[in-house]
């Protein structure tokens, strides 16, 4: 068994080789010394080996993947490569950046590269190993996602996310491995997967679609998802771009069914699985938050309720529009993240902040009094929204409790509020 190596059919064709490469030290000629492949498209078989097309299988000599004592044995194999002679190099192939533009599929990629100043980087001699995504990719991110990367104040986050994409170094399919993993050029390592039927996948998430379409500086992956880094938050993102919907917060022995930062869009769509009993996903999305789903059987649930529950992007937190007679006890345009925390002020009773915020709104508090909160709430963990939003709680509702009942107060303007405020049930 003399080969080591598997290779997907290339798809951006390179045409008809009428001239030899030269051949590194540490490669080999396929057609023996002073030949090459004149066939590219052609394919070559041997038993109990993948099928090849010629021109990658010359690659792999002239890369040196296939050992020299091996490469040997291939001249006298591949008549249906028809090996002719010459010597001059060949056409040289496009840079990655012009086989993404010719290829057509990557006006979204190439856009956001230019964005982030990475082209140059990829149309220099590289080599790189970029596992490209389509338009189609990027257009299943969740609403705003795309768009908010793009704005000037998150160009260090796309350059992230882009530089994810690179491997330094061109790394053909059949180097891949399962387990393998690759450092990328944002410092982050992506894992490759291979199933039990060949395919491969970036981190689980992202399939390569097309394999080692060649460039002058490297090689592309066509990949069907786009990478995101750990820990990456959509939902928290998004608020710096004053979009996104409202999700509901998950404590620490929950999780989101559709994965962190995301929560799901249409509740009433019904979830199936094979041998599991339907489900509304709004419910199971409560079971998920109040912890009736276990923590590592969750894991596996954002991957196949995406498409069928809508699952979206979402802010932690969305700012309620603050009426005349009412006020903002974080200040203009400025409202808590953190509803259960609890706030304190002496000859005050101590109350959660969803309930002081409320006590606010409704005008509870005298707006005379209510100026001195802002600078007094930092455990309400205030935050700007430039684009406030009426509050509308997704599922689960919180409970309702009474209204705050203002407490007089002529020396020291302090929050008003009931001696035994109910607690906020979120």
């Amino acid at each position: 068994m003399f080969l080591r190596i598997t290779f997907a059919t290339l798809t951006l064709a390179l045409g008809a080789q009428a001239q030899c490469p030269e051949v590194p030290s540490d490669g080999c000629s396929i057609c023996g010394d002073g030949k090459c492949v004149t066939a590219p498209s052609a394919v070559f078989t041997f038993p109990g080996q993948p099928t090849v097309p010629c021109n990658l299988l010359q690659t792999a000599g002239l890369t040196g993947e296939i050992p020299l004592d091996q490469c040997a044995f291939l001249p006298a194999l591949v008549a249906m490569c028809e090996c002719g002679e010459g010597a001059a190099p060949e056409p040289e192939l496009p840079n990655i950046i012009e086989l993404g533009t010719e290829a057509g599929d990557f006006g979204t990629l190439l856009a956001a590269l230019d964005a982030a100043d990475l082209t140059d980087t990829l149309e220099s001699d590289g080599p790189f190993t970029v596992f490209a995504p389509v338009d189609e990719a990027f257009a299943s991110l969740p609403t705003g996602v795309v768009d908010c990367l793009l704005e000037p104040q998150n160009l260090d986050t796309l350059k992230a996310v882009l530089l994810l994409h690179v491997v330094g170094g061109q790394t053909l399919s059949g180097s891949l491995s399962d387990g393998m993993l690759l450092p990328t050029l944002n410092g982050e390592e992506t894992r490759v997967d291979i199933d039990v039927d060949g395919n491969v996948f970036i981190n689980s998430v992202s399939q390569v679609v097309s394999a080692d379409n060649l460039a002058s500086n490297g090689v592309v992956h066509v990949i069907n998802n786009v990478l995101l880094p750990v820990g990456f938050d959509a939902g928290a993102f998004l608020t710096t771009c004053g979009a996104g919907n409202i999700c509901p917060s998950v404590p620490s022995s929950g999780c989101s069914i559709c994965g962190p930062g995301f929560c799901v869009g249409n509740p009433d769509a019904v979830f199936s699985f094979p041998g599991q009993p339907s489900v509304p996903c709004g419910t199971l999305e409560e079971a998920g938050i109040d912890g009736t789903i276990p923590l590592g059987e969750c894991g596996f649930l954002p991957g196949l309720t995406n498409s069928v529950c809508e699952c979206t992007a979402g802010n932690p937190f969305s700012c309620p529009d603050v009426p005349e007679d009412g006020c903002s006890i974080c200040g203009d345009d400025m409202c808590i993240t953190n509803p259960d925390a609890i706030f304190t002020f002496p000859g005050q009773p101590t109350l959660p902040c969803s309930l002081l915020q409320k006590a606010g709104l409704e005008g509870t508090i005298p707006l005379a009094e209510c100026a001195f909160l802002p600078a007094l709430v930092e455990a309400c963990g205030c935050a700007n929204n430039p684009t406030p939003a009426p509050t509308v709680p997704a599922t689960p509702a919180p409970v309702p409790v009474p209204t705050p009942e203002p407490v007089a107060s002529a020396d020291t303007p302090a929050p008003v509020v009931s001696p035994t405020p109910a607690p906020v049930v979120s």
